[in-house]
């Protein structure tokens, strides 16, 4: 890598906390760059339903809070599981969307801690994607407690923050800041079900308003940080400025 690093003219990377990680490994550590990711243009939240043909997998009169994305070992699943267990006897239902290698595991879970308040509902089109956020009170991120996990952001974080939802997460690292500095949720360390718990139950008590405002919070430091056109129009100027020292 550190070849590659040198022969660069510019190092782009989607998180702060990589322009350190990688500084030691080039001649020029000014050639690196932080360039994040954005959301997929299906993630523009166009309306407010709150009934749509995927009503009927929700359950009513419960705070949901959903999972959408890969179901593998990073993300740390036995943390949701642990803080679905703790808030059993609140009006709390969590919700996963999504495939991976743990989903058995988790199936298995669910089935032997007796847990009412889950569903695992499977892998839908992307596209759909918007229709079952919809139906969400908070969307969830969570990641396992690791050195090289926590200098990435996982990509739902755009997605959530685009689509306007507050957000509960358990993690480490720069993704935990954007939650923090954006106003839009809560965040608890990675792995630590038990306060992931305690952030649920404590955003469901929320009222409506306060939900909204996180809501906007989290749809304006999109625009301001991760918003596409700023990336593409940032993009185009360090190509000119770079272009220039050639």
């Amino acid at each position: 890598m550190t070849f590659l690093y040198n022969s660069s003219s510019c190092i782009l990377v989607q998180s702060r906390s990589f322009v350190e990680h990688i500084k030691n490994q080039t001649q020029d550590a000014n050639k690196i760059y932080y360039f994040p990711n954005w959301a997929e243009d299906s993630f523009n939240k166009s309306t407010n339903l709150s009934k749509n043909k995927y009503s009927s997998l929700i359950p009513d009169n419960k705070f949901i809070i959903m999972f959408a994305g890969n179901l593998g070992i990073a993300q740390s699943l036995e943390t949701i599981i642990e803080a679905a267990l703790l808030s059993k006897k609140h009006p709390i239902h969590w919700v996963f969307l999504g495939d991976g290698r743990q989903i058995n595991w988790l199936k298995d879970q669910v089935r032997i801690n007796r847990l009412e308040n889950v569903s695992i509902l499977g892998r839908y089109p992307l596209d759909d994607m918007p229709l079952f956020f919809n139906l969400a009170d908070a969307m969830l991120v969570t990641l396992k407690k690791d050195p090289l996990l926590n200098l990435t952001v996982p990509g739902k974080v755009q997605s959530y923050l685009k689509f306007g939802k507050p957000i509960l997460s358990a993690i480490d690292g720069d993704g935990s800041l954007i939650i923090s500095e954006s106003n839009s949720g809560y965040n608890s360390p990675s792995e630590d079900g038990e306060m992931l718990s305690m952030n649920a139950i404590r955003i469901s008590q929320l009222s409506d308003s306060e939900l909204k405002d996180m809501s906007q919070n989290a749809k304006q430091f999109y625009s301001k940080n991760f918003e596409s056109s700023y990336l593409f129009q940032k993009f185009e100027d360090l190509a000119n400025k770079i272009g220039k020292k050639q």
